[in-house]
């Protein structure tokens, strides 16, 4: 027992050592003195890399994008699911047409559901060979995460309508990366539909037997009555949008659309800060005179880049 105690005491000593000023580390706590910080922006960057490889980009600086098409999908459904709206099942013809509605975009540098030359969404649906009665898209650039994306269709009151639609049973999503109009972006499409109800056979009619038996050659009539529905998409409000539509402006919103590994930097950064005033107060009270200390400063620069951090979390709509 008493060696736990001798053990608990030594790790309290030496967290009091990096985190708070007395006279052991002559007021000033080892984790924010130069060396701790040029170690601490090291680690950063480090972990940073990591998980920017880790998602398949190679860049150093910069938030690496996690979004996955099966992430979205099962966002929606979910989504859909607490609204009272039908699960959409996945269609390997949508997921076509949205993933060349993607390669259009960046092939002709193009932000809007409509292309320069004219082409429709619908354009992509018959292409690859979806029929339908009824139809729509979202879309989305600049996000960092699948929860980020839908969050932000969740967040526009058009998009939202679209997303929980009760006449669509289909859905498919594309997620490309590619530069768009002079900036790298992921791009995210999403489609959905409904296709035709396929015709039923009528069934046959029954001919009393002949009083002299004959062959009979059955015949299989088919209904030949046209279906009442059109068979033109139902296009939705925001596919009408020309417009980018910034969403994620509120906090939690944001977070949402942080990485694990942003998150994680986010974390560090506002624990370096309460570090960083907790010394500050305590340095004060004290009376303590300490040449080159401007912790204060330092939490300030860091509060700056932990908003900057939030703020650039935003996506565009349309």
């Amino acid at each position: 027992m008493p060696t736990l105690i001798s053990y608990s005491r030594k790790v309290e000593e030496t967290l009091a050592k990096f985190l708070i000023p007395h006279h052991r580390n002559k007021h000033h706590p080892y984790l924010i003195r130069h060396m701790s910080i040029f170690a601490l922006t090291g680690f950063i960057l480090v972990l940073q890399m990591f998980f920017n490889i880790r998602a398949g980009k190679m860049q150093v600086l910069g938030f690496a994008t996690s979004i996955f098409k099966n992430e979205i999908i099962t966002l929606t459904n979910q989504e859909r699911q607490n609204n009272s709206s039908s699960q959409l099942a996945e269609n390997s013809l949508l997921d076509q047409a949205a993933a060349s509605k993607a390669a259009d975009m960046f092939s002709k540098n193009y932000w809007a559901h409509y292309a320069p030359d004219g082409t429709s969404p619908w354009y992509f649906f018959n292409q690859a060979g979806y029929k339908y009665i009824w139809a729509g898209e979202n879309l989305a650039r600049d996000f960092q995460t699948s929860e980020g994306v839908v969050q932000g269709w969740l967040n526009s009151p058009s998009h939202r309508e679209n997303l929980l639609n009760k006449s669509y049973q289909d859905i498919g999503v594309a997620v490309l990366n590619g530069v768009l109009q002079g900036e790298e972006t992921t791009l995210v499409v999403q489609l959905f539909g409904t296709q035709p109800t396929p015709a039923k056979a009528a069934p046959v009619a029954q001919s009393p037997p002949p009083a002299n038996p004959k062959t009979v050659n059955d015949q299989l009539v088919l209904d030949t009555k046209k279906n009442t529905q059109s068979s033109a998409p139902a296009v939705q409000a925001q596919t009408k949008v020309s417009s980018e539509y910034a969403t994620n402006l509120n906090l939690l919103g944001r977070l949402h659309n942080l990485t694990f590994g942003a998150k994680l930097e986010l974390f560090l950064l506002i624990s370096l800060v309460m570090i960083f005033i907790v010394d500050s107060i305590i340095v004060a009270r004290k009376g303590v005179e300490r040449g080159g200390s401007h912790s204060l400063v330092h939490a300030l620069v860091l509060v700056i880049l932990i908003i900057s951090i939030i703020a650039g979390s935003s996506g565009k709509l349309i």
